[in-house]
């Protein structure tokens, strides 16, 4: 790209001497003025590409401040599920621990509303029993009673 702008630049200058000699003024400013646009577009395109460098900097730069920022939280297994910081509060979990040791991928947890926590993403569930934390609120497991049996149903 860069030798086909030269190129370019050098025909302009040699047309433009040749446009002098031959004394037409008209058309020899018309080659001044294309040269002149050409240089200022040569201009705009080597800041813009100075400007796609920076941002392509900056871009990297944040992909890494993102992929740094999960590494710096730690995951803390109780026994049942992965936590983010302190087990038990609502805003670090729970975690799947399926998904995370296969994975190692971030599956929040929730609950079912059935007595059950379970992962959105492969479906392991854990029985809220098992994560006895309050601030969690957790639904408790309902178990069904066996039908009850009258002295009529005598077998």
């Amino acid at each position: 790209m860069a030798l086909e702008i030269g190129a370019a630049i050098a025909t302009l200058r040699g047309l433009a001497a040749v446009v002098k000699e031959a004394g037409k003024i008209d058309l020899y400013q018309k080659v001044l003025d294309l040269q002149q646009v050409l240089l200022e577009a040569i201009n705009e395109n080597t800041r813009l590409a100075a400007d796609n460098n920076r941002l392509a900097e900056e871009k990297r730069s944040l992909e890494r401040a993102i992929a740094s920022h999960g590494a710096d939280q730690a995951f803390e297994f109780d026994g049942q599920v992965y936590w983010l910081g302190t087990p038990g509060e609502p805003a670090n979990g729970p975690y799947c621990p399926r998904c995370k040791d296969k994975d190692n991928r971030r599956a929040r947890m929730t609950d079912m509303g059935n007595g059950f926590t379970c992962c959105p993403t492969c479906q392991h569930c854990v029985t809220n029993g098992m994560l006895n934390y309050p601030k969690l609120r957790l639904s408790v497991l309902h178990r069904q009673q066996p039908p009850s049996h009258g002295d009529d149903d005598v077998w």
